[in-house]
């Protein structure tokens, strides 16, 4: 029996927030986003990136998959403001 599903894998960004609640959203959609205990935060996440397979259009999946050697850097930014 082969398994025709839809399979991705994509970069996330996890943020721990004042709360001790997490948010979790692909790098490469951040208006998808999970909100909650840490623990909880995944299995959300790739339960609404399977929904949204379903929904959009080829294009809108795609950018999930990011290209072979993409990495991630942390960047500040000084806003300028003088303390």
């Amino acid at each position: 029996m082969s398994d025709d599903r839809l399979r991705l894998e994509t970069l996330a960004l996890r943020r721990a927030m004042a709360s001790d609640y997490h948010e979790l959203s692909p790098v490469a959609a951040s208006t998808v986003s999970s909100y909650g205990e840490e623990d909880r935060t995944r299995a959300e996440l790739e339960l609404a990136l399977s929904e949204l397979a379903d929904e959009t259009r080829p294009q809108t999946i795609a950018r999930l998959q990011l290209p072979e050697g993409v990495r991630l850097e942390h960047v500040e930014v000084d806003d300028g403001a003088q303390q």
